[in-house]
């Protein structure tokens, strides 16, 4: 792909943005948008400026491809609304929090994200995914899923002392899906036996009292944040969401670090050696901390064989994924024959 004929749109600089466009030769541009978010007074009229100079430099530019990064719906939206216009075709990266609460949403503001994210799904031309699962789903509701995942991320070198016979990082951003109560309560019961570092900015509902061996690291500088995964015995990462594959899973592979997952389909079906799977309930956690201790050597070899077999996996997709891209930038045809287009059904 030549430069002219491809650019990757995003509302915000995401890692796996950033790491998608390279690898793919597709410039990224970053319109920057309000960082606060809803309900606050600036959150409205940082998404309508940020829309405007989105379409702003869609209109006044000629493209054969925009891939857009979803989040942002609007930023989706604008990409589609344009496309009958320009004559581009559109591919977006969606996030799999799409597909939570489609079936059933709940008020006014989840109704509307569904009816938009259904016309991004029927006017753009691919949809990425990062399972096969959403895939499906993306197929069923007049998409065209593809499946690719994260490439597996370059970690910075560097080392830090810890404090524990056993040290478990867990990944954490007080997100609602993250059982960050129970992961404090297996800690408790864990006691002498294992220290659990707590990542991510702590927020008003962080909790205030931990037990003794549960250090809040609060937000951590890129640097720190690896030598930290470097230094720890076992990298823990858990949501009760389906459909999601997770970014601290990722980093420990980079690192060859055994890990503590949440038993979910999607995650059972990707990372398949090396992992720890567990409830999230404080005993099922309590049990996982202590396996993940006993068996850290055979699971850290297990780890460093799944890193090659993803990262030769990841490369195939990405080789499928450029090929079909180069069938828009080199197609004489119009945007509109380009939605038939035939796609490998291999499975990631």
């Amino acid at each position: 792909m030549e430069k002219k004929d491809v650019i990757w749109l995003s509302w915000d600089r995401h890692r796996r943005t950033v790491e998608l466009s390279q690898s793919i030769g597709a410039p990224l541009r970053v319109i920057r948008c309000s960082r606060f978010g809803w309900p606050h007074p600036w959150w409205l009229l940082a998404k309508w400026w940020a829309l405007a100079k989105t379409f702003w430099h869609l209109w006044f530019h000629n493209y054969r491809i925009v891939l857009v990064q979803n989040p942002s719906l609007l930023l989706t939206t604008a990409a589609c609304l344009l496309k009958p216009f320009k004559g581009y075709a559109v591919v977006q990266d969606l996030h799999s929090y799409f597909a939570w609460r489609f079936d059933q949403p709940r008020g006014l503001r989840e109704v509307m994200y569904k009816i938009l994210t259904l016309f991004c799904l029927r006017h753009a031309n691919l949809t990425i995914v990062t399972n096969e699962a959403l895939k499906n789903m993306i197929d069923g509701l007049g998409g065209r899923g593809f499946v690719l995942q994260d490439c597996i991320p370059q970690p910075l070198a560097g080392r830090t002392v810890l404090r524990g016979p056993l040290n478990i990082v867990f990944v954490c951003t007080y997100s609602a899906d993250e059982p960050v109560t129970e992961v404090l309560e297996a800690a408790r019961l864990v006691g002498r036996d294992a220290t659990v570092y707590v990542t991510g900015k702590r927020r008003k509902k962080s909790p205030a009292c931990v037990p003794y061996n549960v250090v809040l690291t609060d937000y951590l500088a890129e640097q720190d944040y690896w030598s930290l995964l470097n230094s720890c015995d076992a990298v823990m990462v858990l949501t009760t969401r389906e459909h999601t594959l997770l970014c601290g899973a990722y980093e420990a592979i980079a690192l060859s670090k055994p890990l503590i997952l949440s038993d979910t389909k999607a995650l059972r079906a990707y990372f398949s050696k090396g992992v720890v799977y567990t409830d999230n309930n404080r005993h099922g956690l309590v049990e996982a901390i202590r396996r993940a201790g006993r068996e850290r050597e055979n699971l850290a070899k297990d780890i460093a064989e799944l890193s090659q077999e993803l990262e030769t996996a990841w490369a195939g997709r990405r080789a499928e994924l450029k090929e079909i891209l180069h069938k828009f930038t080199n197609s004489d045809e119009p945007v509109s024959a380009w939605r038939p287009l035939a796609i490998s059904g291999r499975r990631s």
